[in-house]
């Protein structure tokens, strides 16, 4: 603290080993996610020191660094209103749900008191009578098991099963962002007729005994999109998708 005339507070963080890049092994750039990790312990450790304005170095990765700050010091704990051209949003009731027989749904619904909703949510730009890529995502916010309760030890991890839902809406929000020339939405197949289905969820139990915490599961019928996930995994998250593809 007041080591400096112009910053009263500053962070030295440890980027890892020098030289790191792209790891063909692990199918990951460490490089980019040493810089990701860094910038957002030393960003958090400013805000924790009652800093307001933290300024990063670009640990030679400024995009990955900007990712590492800004999830950090809680921007993405935090919920602003955004709005962009091109993207709908609409909130399915009970009423509707019942109208479309998603009765699957329903069924799951049935083990909590608050009423389910769909959220739909479309961005288009491109011809609106293209066909969308259509994002399903699962957003319980407390997974308890339903009539089926969950062992007490593993309660706390339930929680992410809204994560789902929330990566679907941080990828409209993205693509709506950088105006990027496509349609997507989040509804039912059955209305949208989409020309590929991205089902994002966490019930995966294999996934994690088997890959740790390095490496999301993908399955899919399509290595081309397979190969898309891949690249996108270890690019840009700095973690590899790994998973099969079947022909069925």
């Amino acid at each position: 603290m007041n080591v400096d005339a112009e910053f009263r507070a500053v962070a030295v963080v440890g980027v890892g080993q020098e030289g790191a890049g792209f790891n063909d092994l692990e199918m990951i750039d460490e490089g980019m996610e040493n810089a990701r990790v860094a910038v957002g312990v030393g960003a958090r450790s400013l805000q924790l020191q009652g800093c307001t304005d933290v300024f990063v170095e670009s640990m030679e990765y400024a995009e990955q660094a900007a990712e590492g700050s800004a999830l950090a010091v809680g921007t993405a704990h935090s919920f602003p209103n955004w709005s962009f051209n091109g993207v709908s949003v609409e909130v399915r009731s009970i009423d509707w749900i019942e109208s479309k027989s998603l009765n699957s749904f329903l069924m799951v619904a049935k083990g909590s008191c608050e009423p389910p909703i769909i959220l739909e949510i479309a961005y288009c730009g491109t011809a609106p009578e293209d066909k969308p890529i259509l994002l399903l995502g699962k957003g319980i916010t407390f997974n308890s098991g339903g009539l089926c309760l969950r062992p007490k030890d593993c309660l706390s991890m339930y929680r992410g099963c809204m994560s789902g839902a929330a990566a679907c809406v941080g990828v409209i929000r993205a693509a709506a962002a950088l105006s990027l020339p496509l349609h997507c939405c989040t509804a039912a197949a059955t209305i949208y007729k989409p020309r590929m289905v991205v089902d994002i969820a966490t019930v995966g139990y294999d996934v994690c005994p088997a890959l740790g915490g390095a490496a999301a599961g993908i399955f899919s019928n399509s290595n081309f999109v397979y190969k898309q996930f891949e690249k996108a995994g270890a690019l840009t998250f700095g973690v590899c998708p790994c998973g099969a593809t079947s022909r069925s």
